[in-house]
């Protein structure tokens, strides 16, 4: 009778830490909390680091809503290095659609890949994939690393999200 009562206090012991560490891992945004599912307007950079992107390489080149019609408001070169640029890009809830929304705008590919339990990560963008080992696409909102798939980073209005081709951290 002892051991049957030991073995049901390892397993409330058990599922309280496992009850506990969800909660944790829930409210911290990784499993897919949410902070806002509101649409907001963000700004999207776009910085190929030295690959070429499709779209007038080597230049910084700007995309702006005008009249309802988005047009490119400025592109000048930029030493070689290809940056795009998507102002006040509205009606998006996360960073994915933020990219996707971008992607129709400037007339590019993007090549996403979904990981069951994690979400969505970007493989390639205008044609420029991740290598491995090697570079990838990463992304900073505010200047914050953003260690999480791209749909499971919910925007505010005003957010400035870059992402940058740069030496990967996997």
């Amino acid at each position: 009778m002892r051991l049957g009562v030991v073995m049901e206090n390892r397993f409330i012991h058990k599922a309280i830490i496992i009850a506990a560490i969800a909660a944790i891992l829930l409210f911290s945004g990784c499993l897919g909390g949410e902070r806002n599912k509101e649409k907001v307007t963000a700004t999207l950079i776009i910085d190929f680091n030295g690959s070429e992107g499709t779209i007038k390489p080597g230049n910084r080149t700007v995309w702006q809503e005008i009249d309802e019609q988005w047009k490119i408001v400025d592109s000048n070169e930029n030493g070689g290095r290809t940056v795009w640029i998507f102002r006040n890009v509205s009606n998006v809830s996360n960073v994915f659609e933020l990219i996707q929304r971008a992607a129709q705008i400037g007339n590019f590919t993007l090549d996403v890949r979904y990981y069951l339990g994690m979400g969505y990560f970007i493989e390639a963008i205008a044609g420029v994939e991740n290598e491995r080992p090697g570079r990838g696409w990463q992304y900073w909102v505010n200047d914050e690393y953003a260690g999480k798939a791209c749909d499971q980073w919910y925007l505010e209005n005003g957010d400035v999200v870059q992402w940058k081709f740069a030496e990967a951290s996997w």
